[in-house]
């Protein structure tokens, strides 16, 4: 999926950009491959973060699972994704680190944030 330059600026006016670069058989596949993970054991190479809630402990994020799920690695460092930040960047773009968090009954949730604070150590041009 290509974005214009008239897409660009508007996402450099207004700070965000909408566009729709999957069809409804991919977002299926999409929410099918997260409910995988999701259910995943807690003893492997990925990382299954839980909160605790008036029920017990609840699954609330899953990191480093691109290396364990071949087709959500594919969609998160090739095509429309990549292509359409990195024109927002205006240079390539590459994936630095990839969590699911998990919005489920009873859980917490997570206030707006930015996590670009807590990565001092990386240089931006």
């Amino acid at each position: 999926m290509h974005i214009t330059t008239a897409q660009i600026d508007s996402y450099r006016r207004n700070g965000w950009l909408l566009c729709r670069p999957f069809v409804g058989g991919e977002i299926r596949d999409i929410q099918q491959w997260v409910d995988e993970i999701q259910h995943w054991p807690d003893n492997g190479d990925w990382l299954h973060y839980r909160e605790m809630t008036d029920s017990g402990p609840k699954l609330c994020r899953t990191e480093n699972f691109t290396p364990f799920h071949a087709p959500l690695c594919e969609i998160l460092t090739t095509g429309a994704i990549l292509e359409i930040v990195s024109a927002l960047m205006g240079e390539q773009a590459v994936l630095y680190k990839e969590k699911i968090n998990y919005k489920l009954v009873g859980g917490a949730g997570f206030l707006p944030h930015q996590d670009a604070p807590a990565y001092p150590f990386i240089e931006t041009s």
